[in-house]
């Protein structure tokens, strides 16, 4: 009778992986569980750590030899590799309120990994025998070394390359789009998913090179291949990391992607300059824009009147946005408390958290572009104009 004992393989990869692993299970139980954010997005965000960790359960029976005992496992995550793209794409669509998550379009979505999967069924049902003296007399393959192979690879890489820019595209489209409602903690938030991207992108172009090189030197290391699957686990112990420490990033509450119904009749000038002055009155002696989280339907409550119309007399009145329009006066008061030697006490960034600004990059960004000169810069010059 043969022998089938295996010694297992354990070392630093086995060990990242299975953290990884065991990670993912447990935060795709602990998010239903918490029912943070809508059932569109714990289903997608869910499904796509299952899928990260299903990836990482098959390398690790390869890796430790477990294969041998359990080759049931393998090519069990064949398929799901054309999800990734699909997943993160319908998250992002499910945090910015988009209708359309759970349409027929969602199919089209889907029907890379629906065809690769009922092309995997024959194997699959294949009895635990046949699998592994399958696996065992391809294992060492060069990766794409068939034409089929190189078909599925290439298809990959393209699937990969189309969702990072559909991603990038509706990130920035989101931004720019809303800037007119809404001041810093949104902007973080789709900050916050482009880290996540960019996780994704390196990923990308790891696995390319990591295929190419092996076509091209005729030779497989696994470690090479171990590299690409880490930046998975990556996201893995992201996601872990902002639902312990940072929760409201996985499911913020970002302003829905639709156009607002407004009045038919537009405002009138005088209308318009009457919000106005009690706008600015508002904005000088209350000094709302200190709350770093102010948003546009904050503001408009603070006047009693429907968001859709302060947005209106903003950009028709001043012809600017909420965001540049709230950033105008934080600008212009850290501008007077730069000067004002009796806050003297407070560094420049300490100023510019006290006028709203809650990050140092977008402070130093948006004072330049108001001014044309940095901080030092202003209170340099201004200093000598006074003395």
């Amino acid at each position: 009778m043969e022998d089938t004992s295996i010694t297992l393989s354990l070392n630093i990869w086995v060990l990242y992986f299975v953290i990884c692993a065991f990670q993912g299970f447990f935060l795709l139980l602990m998010i239903n569980l918490k029912r943070q954010g809508t059932i569109s997005s714990r289903i997608v965000l869910t499904t796509l750590l299952f899928v990260i960790s299903t990836i990482l359960v098959e390398y690790l029976v390869k890796m430790t030899g477990l294969y041998m005992s359990y080759p049931h496992v393998i090519r069990i995550s064949g398929s799901l590799w054309y999800l990734l793209g699909p997943l993160v794409y319908l998250y992002i669509k499910t945090l910015v309120h988009e209708d359309d998550v759970w349409s027929w379009k969602t199919v089209l979505h889907l029907a890379p990994f629906l065809i690769i999967f009922a092309q995997s069924i024959p194997y699959l049902s294949r009895p635990a025998a046949e699998k592994l003296e399958i696996y065992l007399r391809f294992k060492d393959a060069i990766p794409s070394s068939s034409p089929q192979a190189m078909f599925y690879t290439v298809g990959y890489f393209l699937q990969l390359l189309v969702y990072l820019f559909l991603n990038a595209y509706k990130l920035r489209n989101y931004t720019i789009k809303y800037k007119q409602k809404i001041a810093n903690s949104q902007i973080i938030y789709v900050s916050w998913f482009k880290k996540v991207f960019v996780v994704f992108a390196i990923y990308q172009v790891m696995e390319l090179s990591t295929v190419i090189y092996f076509r091209y030197n005729q030779i497989r290391i696994m470690e090479f291949e171990y590299g690409t699957v880490s930046l998975l686990s990556t996201f893995i112990l992201v996601v872990a990391y902002t639902a312990f420490m940072q929760s409201s990033n996985l499911f913020p509450t970002l302003i829905p992607i639709k156009v607002e119904a407004r009045e038919h009749s537009l405002l009138s000038q005088s209308e318009i300059d009457d919000h106005l002055e009690r706008l600015k009155e508002l904005v000088i002696n209350k000094k709302p824009y200190e709350d770093s989280e102010l948003k546009l339907s904050d503001l408009a409550k603070m006047l009693s009147i429907q968001p859709h119309i302060l947005s209106l007399v903003i950009n028709q009145g001043l012809e600017l946005n909420f965001y540049d329009f709230i950033n105008f006066y934080r600008v212009e008061d850290v501008k007077k408390k730069l000067l004002d030697s009796s806050l003297q006490h407070l560094s420049i960034l300490g100023i510019a958290y006290e006028v709203g600004f809650n990050s140092k990059a977008s402070f130093y960004r948006i004072f330049k572009k108001a001014t044309g000169q940095t901080p030092s810069e202003y209170i340099k010059q201004n200093q000598s104009v006074t003395a």
